[in-house]
């Protein structure tokens, strides 16, 4: 058997990074991936995968992640500690799997610590498909976070441990080549990213609504402090998109109606708010855009700047003001 194989190690589909396999993809690649989509189509797993790959999967691991997830709450340590460790279930199912003639490997982030914990890695080239911040950077902003906002009830409530943070690190550190849409997070490591378009669609059509939308849930990394400081100063009424994360006052003497995501989720809404600490899948962003919505967002929802979009300080609710009333709403 010659050696030189290439492997692709994939979890959850993304727009962007199945772009980006399709135009890479050549040869006799090896897909080692958590569902078999190949046979089993389902939406967040469709990788396009050409008929001449070899393709391997674990799908147990993923039908009892499913399970898990579906008796958790949305956010929460808890949550996050179970998806962590699903994470290394998977990296070890797909490790398992892995050629013995597989030099060089393209790799889904999550499952990066764990596949260098374990010496997968050693003797590999490999490149990183980054869908999210690496632990040390998403610690840092939610630590300086927290500094600003002590009294949320959520932006302390999970932090990875320190061998997973330092072993993807290093992970990164070693990588040939990163992979990702988020403008923010392709200026961790410059010199090596490759960076991505994200999957949009134009306008189409006007923004109808004069309205001021928070795109929630309501909690600290969604910029919820600062848009609660902002519309404080400016006494104007809100709608609150998603379910109150925080305290069961939160929102206590102003105008705010809630909404869900659920049918015209953006009716009425003209300027959309989105500051958000951290955000790595900014897709409501992008539908508002398309809409003609207006957003101010921060550098975290990792988008150009584009028309439409106005990115500010997630600390700075004077800033936010400003863009609001400049937005003439």
């Amino acid at each position: 058997m010659d050696f030189g194989r290439h492997a692709w190690l994939l979890d959850e589909w993304s727009a962007e990074f199945n772009s980006y396999l399709k135009n890479a993809i050549s040869g006799d690649h090896e897909i080692l991936t958590t569902w078999p989509s190949h046979l089993v189509r389902k939406a967040n797993y469709a990788w396009d995968i050409p008929e001449f790959c070899s393709v391997k999967a674990a799908p147990l691991v993923t039908f009892r992640r499913s399970l898990a997830m579906r008796r958790l709450a949305a956010n929460g340590a808890r949550r996050q500690n179970v998806m962590e460790d699903f994470d290394r279930r998977s990296a070890e199912a797909l490790s398992a799997k892995l050629a013995h003639n597989v030099t060089t490997m393209t790799v889904w982030q999550n499952f990066l610590p764990f596949l260098h914990l374990d010496k997968t890695l050693g003797g590999r080239e490999y490149d990183v498909l980054m869908c999210r911040a690496p632990r040390h950077f998403l610690h840092e902003t939610l630590d300086c976070a927290k500094a600003h906002y002590p009294e949320s009830t959520t932006l302390n409530d999970f932090r990875s441990s320190s061998l997973l943070v330092e072993a993807e690190a290093a992970a990164l550190t070693a990588a040939r080549r990163i992979v990702t849409p988020h403008a923010q997070l392709a200026r961790l490591y410059p010199e090596k990213t490759t960076l991505l378009a994200w999957d949009t669609t134009k306008p189409n059509r006007r923004r109808t609504g004069e309205r001021i939308g928070f795109l929630g849930p309501t909690i600290g990394r969604r910029g919820a402090y600062v848009v609660r400081e902002t519309m404080r100063l400016l006494g104007r009424p809100l709608i609150v998109i998603g379910k109150n994360l925080e305290s069961e006052n939160f929102w206590q003497g102003m105008q705010v109606e809630q909404r869900f995501f659920e049918g015209d989720w953006l009716h009425e809404i003209g300027v959309l708010l989105a500051p958000a600490i951290t955000e790595f899948r900014p897709r409501l962003i992008l539908e508002a855009l398309a809409r003609g919505t207006t957003v101010i967002a921060t550098e975290a929802c990792g988008l150009p700047p584009r028309d439409g979009l106005v990115l500010v300080d997630p600390y700075d609710p004077a800033a936010l003001a400003d863009c609001l009333q400049k937005a003439h709403v």
